[in-house]
């Protein structure tokens, strides 16, 4: 940084330039929109004689303006560090592993045993529920498919896979996304336990019926292709997942509506790379010593 981009702060005082190094803080500076900034308060303080302590925390308070900013440019984000992600490859993970493909950001996968370290102390402190899959981010644990996606999603808006704060299509991304996570997951479970809703008892059963929510999600993926405002969203992702899935293992039927959504969302890129990798991991885990 030039000395002469900025006046000097006055008569035995270092420059502003030797100010910003003091702090540690001159990587910040180095952009035309910061150096504008601390020539303002420079100035400021040379024509009010400003007291310098006000003038130090005038300088402190621009530096942080001007470093959340940086961290607001396409491609960064607050939320930058690496993730860690708790699996196996046999689970509801996969559906995890599609959105992290989805986002695209950078993650560590940490592979756990059903018996074994998924049960472990190190493991339970993470999740005393002992069940995967699992994020940590930022010193933050999310924990439950529906909640990881649904933390991603916001995490990292440039991903595109939620409507944002204020949009009337959150509703409706919320609605779908969290009637996957309820109704349709117990309707499932249930069912392939061998459990049958008794008669009047719809009402005390958040799903309903098997039935009932089957011809829900049939009619919803009749006539559009996506679930939310006709676009993909972590929404289509993790209700899509459930049906490719429930599908596969014959736990619900293979209605036209359901097989054309799931042939849709399976052929994305990201899809395909996570089931690749899952698939892999599986295959490894499978052979003989």
């Amino acid at each position: 940084m030039a000395a002469s981009h900025v006046p000097n702060a006055g008569s035995g005082e270092s420059s502003i330039e030797l100010e910003i190094m003091h702090t540690g803080n001159a990587k910040y500076m180095s952009n035309a929109m910061g150096l504008e900034a601390l020539d303002q308060i420079a100035s400021h303080r040379l024509f009010h004689r400003e007291p310098r302590a006000r003038y130090e925390l005038n300088v402190k308070h621009a530096i942080l303006q001007f470093a959340q900013l940086e961290n607001r440019k396409p491609g960064r984000t607050a939320m930058h560090e690496e993730i860690v992600f708790y699996t196996n490859p046999a689970s509801r993970g996969r559906t995890v592993r599609w959105m992290l493909e989805e986002v695209n950001q950078p993650y560590r996968t940490e592979l756990l045993d059903y018996d074994t370290t998924m049960k472990a102390a190190a493991y339970l402190a993470i999740n005393p529920m002992g069940k995967v899959p699992a994020i940590r981010h930022r010193d933050v644990v999310v924990t439950e498919s529906a909640a990881i996606c649904a933390y991603l999603a916001d995490a990292f808006p440039e991903s595109e896979l939620a409507p944002a704060p204020g949009d009337p299509l959150r509703g409706i991304y919320y609605r779908w996304l969290f009637f996957g996570a309820g109704p349709l997951e117990a309707a499932v479970t249930n069912k392939a336990l061998g459990f049958v809703t008794p008669p009047r008892g719809e009402r005390m059963a958040g799903w309903g019926t098997f039935t009932l929510v089957m011809d829900t999600m049939e009619t919803v993926l009749a006539h559009n292709d996506y679930l939310v405002g006709n676009r993909f969203t972590a929404a289509d992702l993790y209700v899509g997942s459930q049906i490719g899935t429930d599908m596969m293992f014959d736990l619900i039927e293979k209605r036209p509506a359901f097989e054309r959504y799931w042939q849709r969302l399976s052929a994305r890129a990201a899809a395909v790379r996570a089931r690749d990798i899952d698939d892999s991991l599986i295959t490894g885990h499978n052979k003989p010593a």
